[in-house]
């Protein structure tokens, strides 16, 4: 047997058993956690679980280049995928990849995150994690060829060069280190959000029968939603009294044939408006806001509501994407060429000095969870902390950067407690009290990820 030869048999066996624990996980179903190994993968609950994304090609006559709607970019040469006899495979395979990027992404993949290196346990946090498969057009699984690789690209928050990159071992459940993770040579491209939105509407005040109103028609094409306001009136909004802009205390100006009346928008919130009257000697300036007396004014304002709905939205939805660009223009490349298919991470390992306490859990109703297995998602170090009844005398915890615990329950719901939760207690106290019994909220539906984000401040 030549070395090439073994090489290719060893990649195989790994690559067969990686899918052979695929088979097994999916076929345990819904069973308990503890009928698994511990750092076996077993995502706790379907709702968080994310799809794999698939994707095409033509082994035998394609090179392709995937770049994926989350940035991740997928780089892989002609030929690259063999059978489990080591022969080329012709026709199409797909690929199906997943990708992890943040606590709420590791929970629901199930994905361990414990790290033993010389019978030292420590904890990964991820800058990045994602595990790819092949597949043949019969549904059989195919291998990367020995003598080529395929890229993978992703994009990540993660600016610091202090991380390593690893490889999840199938047959001992354990992360094995490959290499240091390597920041590439290539920008996360942005795409600047041209769009515009309109400005927020002008909302009508109630006319008051005390202040002075102008007796004068008013041009107000410039301003169209004001047009279409049946009754509407423009009612002196400056100081009582005013020498200057005070129309009870300027009569000269209704004795004047004015040649040019403008109208200015000086405060879109306030309604308030800049009224300029004048001719080819004169100008008087004042401060008018738009009125409607009686049932106009109800009309006007139902009408308001409805366009300032509509323009909260827009003005929200835009504020997402403005954020989500700002976040995209800070991220980096880290890629990698694997040689085999799996589960890989970029990772460090997580720096955790904070005192160890001993802790307990009850849900609302005062009931006390036992031998149940809870869940710390530690955003500001992408990680997922793993407690099983056996651990909770080693919790530890940071209130920087973003806390959630959750247990899940065998009615389907969760029992949690937030990040807001956690910047409230009193964490000196907790550290020399050694101790402390967290109050769990049940949700009253099954979790998402979304709302899981919400409670990390995510």
């Amino acid at each position: 047997m030549t070395p090439k030869t073994k090489t290719m048999n060893r990649t195989l066996y790994k690559n067969l058993a990686a899918f052979a624990l695929i088979a097994l996980v999916a076929s345990c179903g819904k069973k308990s956690e503890t009928s698994v190994s511990n750092k076996s993968v077993t995502p706790p609950s379907a709702v968080l679980e994310q799809k794999f994304e698939v994707l095409t090609i033509n082994n035998s006559s394609d090179s392709s280049f995937f770049k994926l709607p989350n940035g991740t970019i997928l780089e892989i040469p002609k030929a690259a995928f063999v059978d489990a006899a080591g022969k080329p495979v012709t026709g199409k395979v797909s690929l199906k990849y997943k990708e992890y990027k943040d606590a709420v992404d590791i929970l629901g993949s199930g994905i361990p995150m414990e790290y033993d290196s010389a019978g030292v346990e420590q904890i990964l946090q991820t800058a990045g994690m994602f595990e790819m498969y092949g597949f043949d057009s019969t549904g059989q699984a195919v291998f990367i060829h020995p003598d080529k690789k395929v890229n993978v690209s992703i994009l990540s928050p993660a600016t610091d060069s202090n991380y390593n990159f690893y490889a999840f071992d199938t047959l001992t459940n354990n992360w094995k280190y490959i290499d240091k993770s390597v920041i590439a040579n290539r920008t996360a491209e942005t795409k600047k959000d041209s769009s515009t939105i309109p400005e927020a509407p002008i909302s009508p005040l109630k006319y008051d029968p005390n202040s002075f109103v102008f007796d004068m028609k008013i041009n107000t094409k410039e301003y169209p939603e004001l047009t279409s306001m049946k009754g509407l009136m423009w009612q002196y909004a400056g100081s009582s009294g005013d020498s200057k802009e005070d129309p009870k205390v300027n009569k000269w100006v209704f004795k004047k044939n004015w040649s040019d009346i403008k109208l200015e928008l000086v405060d879109r919130e306030k309604s308030l408006f800049k009224l300029t009257l004048s001719d080819a000697k004169v100008s008087f300036n004042t401060t008018v806001t738009p009125v409607i007396a009686g049932k106009g004014y109800d009309r006007a304002m139902k009408a308001y509501q409805e366009k300032m709905d509509t323009y909260s939205k827009l003005y929200a939805d835009r504020i997402a994407k403005e954020e989500q660009e700002n976040t995209d223009r800070r991220m980096i490349y880290r890629t990698v060429g694997i040689a085999e298919f799996g589960r890989y991470n970029h990772d460090r390992v997580m720096s955790n000095n904070n005192p160890r306490i001993a802790v307990n859990f009850k849900l609302e109703n005062g009931e006390e969870l036992k031998n149940a297995t809870v869940y710390h998602l530690y955003g500001g170090a992408a990680t997922v902390i793993k407690y099983p009844a056996d651990k909770w005398k080693s919790f530890a915890f940071t209130k920087e950067g973003g806390n959630c615990l959750v247990v899940f329950l065998e009615n389907g719901k969760a029992a949690t407690f937030s990040n807001n939760e956690f910047i409230k207690l009193n964490d000196k106290k907790i550290a020399e009290d050694r101790s402390y019994t967290f109050k769990m909220k049940t949700s009253s539906n099954a979790l998402d990820s979304e709302a899981l984000r919400r409670m990390l401040k995510m």
